[in-house]
């Protein structure tokens, strides 16, 4: 006979996958309505459009928001500049590269 600790967790567990079935399966009705009306030509309401990215809006954390919105950091000042002759002779050693590689490619 389970814990009566175990047997809550298996309750759990099953009430998460439910709830799970249930919100892909409304998602899939939902997207095969919408697929049917397109398909007639009709439009989406305004509505239904605030509606869905109020929903989105809500399961994305404040924290990612705020991971994603970071400023990128800045390269460094005190790097080496090539000057006009070393860019071009790089330049040139890369295109040699690509060829050689093309013609190896190509046999």
């Amino acid at each position: 006979m389970p814990a009566i600790c175990e047997i809550h967790e298996l309750l759990l567990t099953w009430h998460r996958l439910k709830r799970e079935l249930n919100q892909e399966e409304k998602a899939r009705l939902d997207k095969a309505a919408t697929e049917d009306a397109r398909e007639r030509g009709e439009l989406i309401d305004f509505c239904d459009v605030v509606a869905r990215f109020a929903e989105i809006t809500a399961r994305t954390s404040e924290q990612a928001l705020e991971e994603v919105a970071k400023p990128m950091p800045r390269a460094p000042l005190d790097i080496e500049t090539m000057d006009p002759q070393q860019l071009r002779q790089t330049k040139e050693a890369r295109k040699a590269e690509l060829a050689a590689w093309k013609e190896r490619a190509s046999k």
